[in-house]
């Protein structure tokens, strides 16, 4: 068990998501929860409850807490800028959810407030932290799927036919390109951290169930600076389906957030079947929070690299507003490459 003095972190938005976020901060002993705050009271008291902790009325009564160092923001997207700048002004770190912003613009200022400040910005990309994922990366790594050929990113799920209307999430100015901003970002950010950035993207949408100009149905074709090929599908209007599917010249490799098969180009038959070598992580979930509180916690205290940084937030939400830019023209547009 850690002797270290733990970071006293304050959680804002504690419903929903913020409650896994609420079971990481439990599962790492380097981080102290003092503070809570969320508009639904219900919420709010059950996590003052379980954290033996105060329930603020106010984001801004967080802030003014002294003792508090860092804030852990699980709003929507479109409060996360308002929220770091303050925090900045307040000389608090901040753990933001991805996506880090709902437009470059925004997500740069972030940036430039915390760094001016002295503090540190991390953002929320946790299924890079993943353990099968990160298994299945380092096979990459390793050669075991050959000269790679080709990526297909599917990340979907059928929130769209289940949030109420004038939810946040179904906004188009609250929540761009809807999935991809909430879903298929994770598998951008995972390709990225295997093969690099993004150069290029070329996508089409379309609205499938939800109305009132939001889309719910994103493909496209992309490439890296490095000249990896793939595909991304993203919709919010079909049954869960968080994966990846990585071809090389020797297998296949495919992931979900729980288990990956590798299919070896040897054992594969002429109809594409064949045995799999599998490993499975079932019993790992929430894992990649509970790391992803840690290295917060550790990026604060020792000063060590996050990974997920605001760079890297941006990276992946320079992805996105390229999808949605392509969209709108019908044709490839480049993504922004961040310095």
């Amino acid at each position: 068990m850690s002797q270290r003095t733990p970071v006293n972190i304050a959680l804002v938005g504690l419903g929903n998501h913020g409650r896994t976020i609420q079971q990481s901060a439990v599962d790492t002993p380097d981080v102290k929860v003092v503070a809570v705050f969320d508009p639904n009271d219900e919420e709010a008291s059950a996590a003052a409850l379980r954290f033996d902790c105060p329930q603020m009325a106010s984001y801004e009564e967080i802030l003014a807490m002294e003792h508090v160092e860092a804030v852990v923001l699980t709003t929507p997207n479109r409060l996360h800028r308002a929220q770091v700048e303050a925090a900045a002004a307040a000389g608090k770190h901040v753990l933001v959810e991805k996506p880090i912003a709902n437009t470059m613009e925004d997500g740069h200022a972030m940036r430039h407030v915390m760094e001016s400040a002295g503090r540190k910005l991390m953002v929320g990309h946790n299924m890079r932290r993943n353990p099968a994922i990160r298994r299945a990366h380092a096979l990459i790594r390793e050669g075991r799927i050959g000269t790679p050929v080709s990526t297909e990113i599917h990340y979907s799920a059928p929130g769209g036919l289940f949030l109420a209307e004038g939810a946040w999430r179904l906004s188009p100015t609250e929540c761009p390109l809807l999935p991809v901003m909430q879903l298929a970002i994770h598998g951008i950010d995972q390709v990225q951290a295997l093969y690099g950035n993004f150069a290029e993207v070329h996508a089409y949408s379309r609205a499938v169930v939800v109305k009132g100009g939001a889309v719910d149905q994103v493909s496209a074709v992309w490439r890296t600076h490095d000249g990896h090929h793939g595909t991304l599908t993203s919709n919010y209007c079909s049954s869960v389906q968080f994966t990846t599917r990585f071809t090389g010249t020797d297998g296949t490799l495919f992931t979900t957030p729980h288990r990956f098969s590798l299919t070896r180009r040897e054992d594969t038959d002429g109809k594409g079947e064949g045995p799999a070598y599998k490993e499975d992580y079932r019993d790992q979930d929430g894992h990649s929070f509970q790391e992803q509180m840690q290295v917060f916690a550790d990026h604060i205290r020792l000063d060590t690299p996050s990974e997920t940084d605001a760079k890297t937030g941006l990276s992946a939400l320079a992805v996105v507003e390229a999808l949605f830019k392509s969209t709108q023209s019908g044709k490839p547009e480049t993504v922004e490459v961040v310095e």
